[in-house]
């Protein structure tokens, strides 16, 4: 509508066409801005209702959430207000920006929402690893599957060296600066350190297997020692 409006004041610049390009454009903007409120109300209960994420990353959720609520607000009083066309591009500049930010937000609290997950992926895998190692101690010859925990070891140092490193990205996507380039080595390195959790998820089941076939004991790949979960999930 508001496209055929401006079309139309091209081809008729009456005062009656102006003022129905204005009255088109307010319209829209208002739309668009109504689509962000409803937007960021459902992340604030979704971030609310999140039991994945630490108490203190859906605190700076909600405080994004909260602080982008209170600039659609200003906007939307903005768009209200518009009396002619000048103001309407004014308008519409200002909420490219702001549209900039509410994804430089989302961005950055998705990563340190997969941060939380690779650091909990990792302790996991620490606790398996180590329980596995003292099941080799009343083992006799046990250096193979010493060894494959050794390398397992490695395997999880990695990816908390890679999630480390995608904190420190993830911490860097603002604006001013260059919240792209940020968010995507940070992504590198989410990817660079689930690989590693999946190599180091392997050689723990691999090590599992060798310990029961020492033990003499059936293997059940989703069983441990005392019937607890051995393999890492990974999503």
């Amino acid at each position: 509508i508001h496209l055929t409006a401006k079309n139309t004041y091209k081809d008729d610049s009456s005062e009656e066409n102006n003022q129905e390009v204005i009255k088109t454009g307010r319209e829209l903007l208002a739309a668009v801005l109504d689509e962000v409120d409803y937007w960021l109300i459902w992340q604030k209960v979704k971030a609310e209702n999140n039991s994945q994420v630490s108490s203190e990353l859906q605190r700076k959720i909600l405080d994004d959430v909260e602080k982008n609520q209170l600039k659609v607000e200003g906007l939307q009083k903005e768009v209200s207000e518009i009396d002619n066309r000048i103001e309407l591009g004014v308008v519409f500049i200002k909420m490219i920006g702001s549209y900039l930010d509410l994804l430089t937000d989302v961005a950055r609290n998705s990563g340190l929402a997969w941060v939380e997950v690779g650091y909990r992926l990792i302790s996991v895998g620490v606790d398996y690893e180590n329980k596995l190692r003292e099941a080799t101690e009343d083992i006799e010859d046990s250096a193979g599957i010493i060894s494959k925990l050794d390398e397992a070891k490695t395997k999880l140092s990695e990816a908390l060296e890679h999630v480390k490193v995608a904190n420190g990205y993830y911490e860097k996507v603002k604006v001013p600066g260059q919240p792209l380039k940020n968010f995507t080595n940070g992504n590198v390195e989410i990817r660079n350190a689930r690989n590693s959790l999946l190599s180091a998820n392997q050689l723990l089941i691999e090590s599992f297997k060798l310990i029961l076939e020492e033990k003499k004991e059936p293997f059940d790949s989703a069983q441990g020692l005392r019937g607890e979960k051995v393999e890492i999930e990974l999503k």
